[in-house]
């Protein structure tokens, strides 16, 4: 395998390792009741993958925003994965998503 390949590889299982942790901690912090409506509200949901086309995508947003408008690296690849499916976000800071092809979930 060529030495990008796993790299890539192993990329791909921290980001996917990172998402099982942020999932696991949500769920800790409620009761047994909340835990199962975090978990069906994750498993509704279905993953975005986060692969270069996103990577490219924040990192465009991050030249753009992240000086004039304090765009972070998390909320940029948030963004990108967005609208490199064509998904709306919801979120209640919108100030953190100045990207003009960014839709909002009303």
């Amino acid at each position: 395998m060529h030495t990008s390949t796993r790299r890539q590889g192993r990329q791909r299982q921290r980001l996917a390792h990172s998402e099982a942790c942020a999932t696991s901690q949500t769920g800790s912090a409620l009761d047994r009741e909340g835990t199962a409506l975090t978990e069906a509200f994750f498993r509704a949901r279905g993953e975005v993958v986060l692969d270069a086309e996103v990577g490219r995508r924040a990192g465009a947003y991050l030249a753009r925003h992240a000086t004039a408008r304090g765009v972070r690296i998390a909320d940029a690849l948030i963004a990108a994965a967005a609208t490199t499916v064509g998904l709306r976000l919801f979120t209640l800071n919108r100030r953190h998503y100045p990207m003009e092809d960014l839709n909002f979930y009303e």
